[in-house]
């Protein structure tokens, strides 16, 4: 491990953006050769061979094979097996609900003539570009830097560098399991759209609730359903990464961030980070100021 290699290492380990170790990112593991795994993840995952080689399958894919440098989605939700001809390490980027496309990709998608090829998993093989950025972000998780900021960046980039130095017809078929093609799920679609634009400046499940127009029961529901967690949790998170932001950066006064994030007093800011961070709002400030 190379965390003695990172500049103000005790800064980034108490930040909120910190990857934490049961939700990461971004992964690098390795197995041996023969060795079978089965997952399902709530979350979408692109998976990238840094060596060896596999044979995967989910649904009604099977016998599908990657090498070295190779990649692959497997979607959210849907059990995979994976099965390792060789010893072989992977490169895993958890693909979050934020993640989103240009809308001419997204329609292009949409409008994929045959259903088939739209759902048939397709296995690339990195460019100069992709590996480049592939080989960044294992060097972040090998050197012990896991800023979550830093990382969605990096899935950005890839996204962005799939979708623009491939062809088009393999970066619709490499996308389309991430994209919904049922009205229920556009329609969740929607309401993941208009909850994400708010994340940053309600604070509220009730608000969030008038927002998507409906009422708090059923948000709550639909909301656990779409996010797998809880609004009231989600909300906090939010809260926990804008109010270190806010106290870091230094722009804005106490008060102000009180009245920013709904609190009714200076206190109860205080004791939002005591228990959030382990010290309180001002001590957070006059640290970075030191």
């Amino acid at each position: 491990m190379y965390c003695d290699e990172i500049c103000n290492v005790e800064q980034h380990l108490a930040c909120p953006d910190y990857q934490s170790a049961d939700n990461p990112l971004v992964e690098l593991l390795t197995f041996g050769e023969g060795e079978k795994i089965r997952r399902v993840k709530p979350y979408s995952q692109l998976v990238f061979v840094v060596r060896g080689e596999l044979e995967f399958s989910y649904a009604s894919n099977s016998g599908l094979k990657a090498v070295e440098n190779d990649f692959f989605i497997i979607p959210q939700k849907i059990g995979f097996n994976i099965c390792f001809q060789r010893p072989a390490s992977l490169l895993i980027f958890t693909l979050k609900l934020d993640i989103v496309f240009c809308q001419q990709l997204r329609r292009d998608i949409l409008n994929l003539d045959d259903y088939a090829v739209r759902r048939k998993p397709i296995v690339l093989s990195a460019n100069k570009l992709l590996l480049d950025l592939m080989e960044l972000a294992a060097a972040a998780v090998g050197k012990c830097f896991l800023c979550t900021i830093f990382f969605r960046s990096q899935i950005a980039g890839l996204i962005t560098s799939i979708s623009a130095f491939y062809p088009r017809e393999e970066a619709l078929q490499f996308f389309s399991p991430l994209v919904s093609h049922s009205l229920r799920d556009i329609d969740d679609d929607i309401f993941k759209s208009t909850v994400l634009q708010a994340q940053n400046s309600i604070f509220s499940v009730r608000e969030l609730a008038d927002l998507a127009n409906q009422n708090v029961v059923t948000f709550r529901r639909r909301f656990e359903r779409i996010f797998n967690m809880q609004p009231h949790a989600w909300i906090t998170q939010n809260r926990k990464r804008l109010i270190y932001e806010e106290l870091t950066m230094n722009t804005k006064t106490l008060a102000e961030i009180v009245y920013m994030f709904n609190f009714s007093r200076t206190n109860e800011l205080a004791r939002f980070c005591q228990i959030h961070f382990g010290q309180t709002a001002k001590s957070i400030r006059d640290n970075k100021n030191r």
